[in-house]
């Protein structure tokens, strides 16, 4: 597994308060600005509520905040859904692809979806960015997993020529290709997989999560099948 090298946060040091009517001030500015903070978070909070099934248990709702709108492959209603967090960049990643998620497809067709979701690891993979830029750009022209595969063959090194050369061999439109990569909102998409790997503790690639339960790393098919069948069997 590959991970980002993790930079120490600078400790915060407190401002000197001056003696006198300033403090009183302050004070009673400080709780004013906390109760609008709360009703606010409690506006948030509440009010989103109505989206969320009541009935669900925290790991239903942890597996619904997992999916989104991501390239996905298998039936939506499969019982089994794997969430990889994945770089272009990393060997592991492309091992994984190669070797494991067909023998995961072929001993169950039908019963497990996978989402791939975007966790380039920009500090020391220099391409990674830009490869799944270029991915999510296929994904619009409907050629994501195409692409995909032919960026985790590994036969041409991650470069602009290579991500046109791959769209060149799907048939895509070229010009449209190009103007997709340079888009704002495909590089946000990217950004916001990022965020939510880094909010669930993801640090390193591959992280999947299946039905919840995280496993790290290019595991083994073996280490899936258990997994999978004790899901499987409840």
């Amino acid at each position: 597994m590959e991970q980002n090298p993790i930079s120490p946060f600078d400790e915060m040091q407190k401002n000197d308060q001056q003696p006198g009517f300033s403090i009183t001030w302050n004070y009673y500015l400080l709780v004013a600005l906390m109760l609008a903070a709360g009703i606010a978070l409690g506006y948030i909070i509440w009010g989103r509520q109505s989206a969320v099934n009541p009935n669900l248990s925290d790991k239903e709702l942890f597996v619904q905040a997992l999916i989104n709108d991501d390239p996905s492959l298998g039936p939506i209603d499969a019982p089994v859904t794997i969430v990889e967090f994945s770089d272009f960049e990393c060997p592991f990643c492309r091992q994984w692809h190669q070797e494991v998620w067909p023998q995961i497809e072929a001993a169950y067709n039908g019963k497990v979806r996978l989402i791939f979701r975007d966790f380039p690891l920009t500090q020391i993979h220099s391409n990674a960015m830009s490869a799944a830029i270029a991915a999510n750009c296929a994904g619009e022209q409907n050629k994501y997993w195409e692409y995909h595969d032919l960026i985790y063959k590994g036969e041409i090194d991650l470069s602009s020529l290579a991500y046109e050369a791959f769209a060149m061999q799907l048939n895509m439109n070229l010009d449209s290709f190009t103007q997709c990569q340079k888009r704002v909102d495909i590089q946000t998409e990217i950004q916001q997989d990022m965020e939510f790997a880094g909010m669930i503790g993801v640090q390193g690639t591959p992280t999947f999560f299946v039905n919840g339960y995280r496993l790290v790393g290019a595991q083994p098919f073996e280490e899936f099948q258990k997994v999978i069948d004790n899901i499987l069997s409840q």
